[in-house]
């Protein structure tokens, strides 16, 4: 099975941080990829049919890093999962620092993008 995969890679690699994109099932699916020691988030989903469902973005991060979710943009519910407030400063080669910020998106193609769709992707900065 996939997730039994997933969750041996990331136990045996222990990343800072994963995502998965596109899970395709009528439930959530975060807790089939649990995997000890990570905080786990995902975003809510989108309705393909009326029998079915597509939970589309998952984001964990280690325990160990304070992190925080934000409410994306109205209209990108399923597409956009943000984290901030990360534990983690980067130092340039100026001694400046910023903070880790992590983005996950899940840019649904679309032949006929709808106009909500097309500005709440515009609104993303």
């Amino acid at each position: 099975m996939k997730t039994n995969v997933i969750k041996h890679h990331i136990s045996s690699s222990l990343p800072h941080m994963w995502v998965i994109n596109e899970t395709r099932a009528s439930v959530p699916m975060a807790s089939q990829v649990h995997v000890p020691g990570y905080n786990t988030f995902e975003s809510p989903t989108i309705h393909s049919s009326f029998c079915s469902s597509k939970w589309v973005v998952i984001v964990a991060v280690w325990r160990d890093l304070h992190c925080q979710h934000v409410p994306g943009p109205e209209g990108l519910d399923g597409h956009v999962l943000i984290l901030n407030n990360f534990n983690i400063i980067i130092l340039t080669s100026l001694a400046w620092g910023f903070t880790l910020n992590l983005v996950a998106i899940y840019a649904l193609w679309s032949a006929n993008p709808t106009p909500v769709l097309e500005h709440a992707y515009s609104t993303l900065h």
